[in-house]
């Protein structure tokens, strides 16, 4: 019989092949009403190849990093399967509640932006799609044989070009997964995917390596972001239930080197309710932290 983790990377790769890689990248199975389906010899299938064995453990952190660039680097546009691979990560992060394999997920992750600066190793010519180009016009940026691999927002592998944005994006709380056009999710599926994302986050904000990355720096925002939407607002008991699990896995893992950052210019959230309420919206970060972590011990006590 099959682990629950086997399980849940399964369901997780079915989901990326059979689901929004394959309406963008898929071809037509005449034999199942027309419906598309992502070839496996496809870079996107490949990766998702790779992620798989790195959410089980059945790849060394080594090759997998080394797969995932050789595989992103062998597309003629290397920033479209680039930016495939941030959503297929985020993806899987929601997709486990398997810690083992979240922190596997975010080793591979960091690894990958520290490797060396991509460069076109080809005798042929790369494509930026819709790209600025220096009269200021929008097309197809040549990225010639030797050239250096720089998208808009950055370089392969140190910017992770694109990663900040993901992240703001899939970091809106889990009410968000329940409103999707496509597939809603029920409120437990979301409060589950919310809680395991954000313990991806907490497992790279901890890594040891993460810290000379500045795409990573954002994500400590993030998490704050997760605190203030739990703890400094009045909730119905199904939005707490729903909240409050993320909240609590954030501060086990990186509640610790959360209290200890620098918030002088940075990462000033609004003030919720609460915390306005409770005379704090003029305190310091290490009060609002403190209150956080009593405010959250107090709601566990009540479950």
């Amino acid at each position: 019989m099959s682990s629950p983790l086997a399980r849940q990377v399964e369901d997780w790769s079915r989901g990326q092949c059979d689901g929004w890689l394959a309406q963008l990248y898929g071809e037509v199975d005449r034999t199942h009403s027309e419906r598309k389906h992502l070839p496996p010899t496809s870079v996107q299938s490949q990766l998702v190849t790779v992620l798989s064995k790195v959410l089980l453990g059945n790849l060394a952190a080594g090759s997998s990093v080394e797969q995932t660039a050789a595989l992103v680097l062998s597309h003629r546009e290397p920033g479209l399967p680039f930016m495939n691979l941030q959503g297929m990560c985020l993806q899987a992060a929601e997709s486990t509640d398997d810690e083992g394999a979240l922190r596997r997920l975010a080793d591979w992750l960091v690894a990958l932006a520290h490797l060396p600066d991509a460069v076109n190793a080809t005798d042929e010519d790369k494509i930026e799609s819709q790209a600025m180009l220096p009269d200021g016009t929008w097309g197809d940026r040549l990225i010639k044989s030797g050239d250096f691999i720089e998208l808009e927002n950055g370089r392969l592998w140190r910017d992770l070009p694109g990663f900040s944005m993901n992240i703001t994006e899939n970091t809106q709380g889990p009410e968000p997964y329940t409103y999707r056009i496509r597939d809603p999710d029920t409120p437990a599926t979301a409060t589950a995917k919310w809680r395991n994302l954000n313990v991806f986050i907490a497992l790279i904000i901890v890594h040891p390596h993460a810290r000379d990355i500045r795409t990573f720096t954002p994500l400590a925002s993030a998490v704050f972001k997760t605190f203030v939407m739990a703890l400094e607002y009045e909730r119905h008991a199904q939005g707490l239930a729903m909240h409050v699990p993320a909240a609590t896995q954030i501060m086990r893992i990186a509640g610790q080197r959360l209290a200890e950052i620098d918030v002088t210019n940075s990462y000033q959230w609004p003030a919720g309710r609460l915390w306005a309420d409770s005379g704090g919206a003029k305190a310091g970060h290490p009060a609002r932290f403190a209150f956080w972590r009593d405010r959250l011990a107090g709601l566990e006590q009540q479950t």
